[in-house]
Formats: C-alpha cells, structure tokens, sequence
C-alpha cells in the first residue's frame, strides 16, 4: 500500500525493505490503509509509477489496484510503465 502520508514517506519504507531487508520484488497497491469501504476511491497509479521509477531499476515491482477488466490492466500499464 501506498503510506498514508503520501508516496514519498512511502518510497523511504520501500527503498528500506529493498535495500536492507532484502527484497526481491514489491507489489504496491495503489491505495492507503483508510481507502476501503465507502472511501476506496481510486487507486492511485501515478504514485505506483513513482516508485517504478525510483526502484525498478533494482527489483520488479508489480501494480495492484483498481484493475476490474483488461481496459484497466491497459491503462494501468501506460500510466505504470
């Protein structure tokens, strides 16, 4: 998931969990911990592209949330990659 307070706090968490805990691929859900019920919302791709960015040089990162049906795993794909 994507930290509450945002993609940068986030990418500190991950860069962490790649560099000292070892970690051979992240999956990053596109939502925080408070979207579920009533305040989902949509998943936030351009934060997962931010840490493909930073960190898919080093280890694969997969994209995860807000993909229903083959047009959304499209887009998640142009906006991701």
């Amino acid at each position: 998931r994507i930290l509450p307070t945002g993609v940068e706090d986030s990418l500190v968490l991950y860069r962490r969990l790649v560099h000292e805990a070892g970690a051979s691929m992240l999956t990053i859900h596109g939502r925080n911990r408070h979207q579920k019920g009533h305040n989902t919302g949509k998943a936030d791709w351009d934060a997962i592209r931010r840490v493909v960015d930073e960190l898919g040089h080093i280890v694969p990162i997969l994209a995860n949330g807000g993909i229903s049906n083959m047009d959304d795993v499209r887009e998640c794909l142009r906006v991701t990659k």
